[in-house]
């Protein structure tokens, strides 16, 4: 039966799992693969470029579109082992490493990134932080300013300031390393290659020492900042006081606030981000948490089931392809059903789930760009 077909006119749901069958709306579904729901109709999810595997084989963990200080765009890919500017058919041109600097290998975890001054800084704790900036080889953020190197798992850009989280330092791998996860560390103002603390310095850090949980993400939403931690809510605000720029204060506390529990879950897109506490899906604006587990709730638990909480990873998507705004929550999960792995997708128009299927693995980045 064709969907023009259906016994049933819409407006259709998405997944709907917290109705009992006899009282189940029958506009809504148990299921919902590859289907979108769009302005309450049904359509076959849009067909995703192939970008084709990377030279090194390694597991892509960036892919990200960027303008340079020249106005010329970039395609920025980073996997787990290896930089590349990709180029029209796709071409993937490996990025070179600074002398002397271990390359991006050794650790499976997502990076965190911001773009400044037309250059994408990252990195995922592993190694020291780099940034790209259009050349042909990855740039060393610390050279220039003689600072003192160190690594991040999570970054934004807030009052004209480089701000990174949970940081190492010095970088993994170096004699004295060390991990400070309630770190948050910054740089100059308007120099994200200068991090040097001292007198008159707009660099700084704070370690939010009085909450006893773990930072889990950044989210620079508007002119504030909120650092995710497993059960809380730091806000980040920008105070104009050059030598003192941040004020912080709790927004939830643990044990009983309101986190992001799953650090990868977290995903910014404007002014909106979305996570995943312990208990809940979260869509939050800087204002207001509004819960959009919703329905299916249940569902998508299930499928995070036992994994860890490094291999879930969240992503919002504004549009799919040209044409189609469709400006949506894709929650990556380990999780496979008849060998294929599992992506939940929520619609903010729609306010709606669906499931994507994909038999190539989990999605470990996506994103347009443009070749």
């Amino acid at each position: 039966m064709s969907f023009d077909q259906l016994p049933i006119p819409g407006p259709f749901k998405g997944i709907v799992d917290n109705q009992p069958r006899p009282t189940k709306d029958p506009k809504a579904w148990d299921d919902l693969f590859n289907m979108f729901v769009y302005e309450g109709r049904l359509i076959t999810r849009p067909r995703l470029n192939n970008w084709g595997n990377t030279p090194d084989g390694a597991v892509t963990r960036l892919m990200q579109q960027y303008t340079d200080l020249l106005g010329h765009k970039h395609n920025l890919v980073l996997t787990t082992k290896t930089a590349y500017a990709v180029t029209s058919g796709p071409t993937y041109n490996t990025l070179t490493i600074p002398y002397g600097i271990p390359d991006l290998s050794g650790t499976s975890l997502p990076y965190g990134y911001a773009i400044i001054n037309g250059r994408v800084y990252f990195s995922n704790g592993s190694k020291s932080g780099f940034y790209a900036d259009g050349s042909d080889s990855l740039q060393d953020p610390f050279a220039s300013s003689g600072s003192s190197a160190f690594g991040w798992r999570f970054a934004a850009v807030l009052g004209n300031h480089l701000v990174t989280c949970n940081t190492t330092e010095p970088p993994f791998g170096t004699e004295g390393s060390t991990n400070y996860q309630s770190r948050v560390r910054w740089s100059a103002s308007g120099d994200p290659n200068d991090w040097t603390v001292g007198a008159g310095s707009t660099a700084g850090f704070e370690d939010l020492l009085e909450v006893p949980d773990a930072i889990t993400g950044i989210a620079t939403l508007g002119r504030s900042g909120y650092i995710f931690r497993t059960n809380g809510i730091t806000l980040m605000t920008p105070t104009g006081v050059g030598v003192s720029p941040f004020q912080f204060d709790q927004v939830t506390n643990s044990p009983q606030g309101v986190g992001n529990f799953y650090p990868y879950s977290l995903a910014t897109y404007g002014n909106v981000c979305a996570f995943v506490s312990n208990e809940e899906i979260y869509a939050f604006d800087g204002s207001s948490f509004s819960p959009i587990g919703a329905e299916a709730k249940k569902l998508i638990f299930a499928d995070i089931g036992n994994t860890s909480d490094t291999s879930i990873y969240g992503f919002v998507v504004p549009k799919l392809g040209a044409g189609f705004p469709f400006l949506s929550y894709w929650l990556s999960l380990p999780s496979s059903v008849n060998g294929t792995a599992i992506t939940w997708i929520y619609s903010w128009a729609s306010q709606a789930w669906q499931r994507f299927a994909s038999v190539s693995g989990q999605i470990t980045a996506i994103s347009n760009l443009l070749v």
